[in-house]
């Protein structure tokens, strides 16, 4: 019975819910105990079927939208890349990407044009209690991957000799700025090149893909 519940938590239900167990003897009979752990608010509701419920009395009714609008007006996104950084601080910023970006947010606000670099970077949220945010590190730090290998780009290309596993393996690392030129990079290094003419007969180059697409598609995946 313990099997068969949690395997309906697991799969009857998105998002999956926790569930624990336990037995207690009621008149000579088992009895098995069921705690379904409730979901935070930034995953409700939980759907089954595609169907959100609603429980009233003893009955079960379908959630209307505006019920369900309700929930998703209530959630509680988390912001992960808030967090301080132990061990960090602002010694580990690269010093031309920092200046460029007080010089923007300074420009773009009238409030900071007269804050100083400390402040500026606290209230943009790229320091917290005197150490870098992950947002701070990953954005504009010298080397983040000295604190969080993950944020890293690791490539490689499937070749169409399927003698050969993968070419051109990289490891791409530095703040999401050269993450982002040296992802580019390798697309273009790893697809080919057609011959166009234009409508005055010069030739040039066409890219097989479009590397503006290409940024805009790896822009996304390494901020999300």
């Amino acid at each position: 019975m313990e099997a068969g519940v949690a395997a309906q938590a697991r799969t009857a239900v998105v998002p999956p819910v926790q569930t624990s167990f336990e037995t207690a003897a009621v008149s000579n009979r088992t009895v098995v105990v069921v705690t379904v752990s409730g979901l935070p608010a930034v995953d409700k509701p939980c759907r089954a079927k595609g169907r959100a419920y609603l429980r009233q009395a003893d009955g079960d009714y379908v959630m209307s939208t505006q019920e369900v609008a309700q929930l998703v007006a209530l959630q509680d996104r988390p912001r992960f890349d808030s967090h301080p950084v132990p061990g960090s601080s602002a010694a580990d910023l690269d010093k031309s990407l920092v200046g460029d970006y007080l010089d923007e947010a300074r420009a773009s606000s009238r409030r900071l044009a007269e804050a100083s670099d400390e402040r500026v970077l606290r209230l943009k949220g790229v320091t917290v209690d005197g150490q870098l945010t992950v947002a701070g590190l990953y954005g504009l730090g010298s080397y983040p991957q000295q604190f969080a290998p993950s944020l890293s780009v690791t490539a490689a290309a499937a070749p169409a000799d399927r003698s050969v596993r993968m070419s051109d393996l990289a490891h791409l690392d530095g703040p999401v700025t050269d993450l982002l030129d040296q992802s580019v990079e390798w697309v273009a290094r790893n697809t080919r090149n057609a011959v166009a003419y234009d409508s005055d007969g010069h030739a040039h180059d066409e890219p097989e893909i479009p590397l503006g697409a290409v940024r805009e598609l790896v822009a996304n995946a390494l901020v999300h």
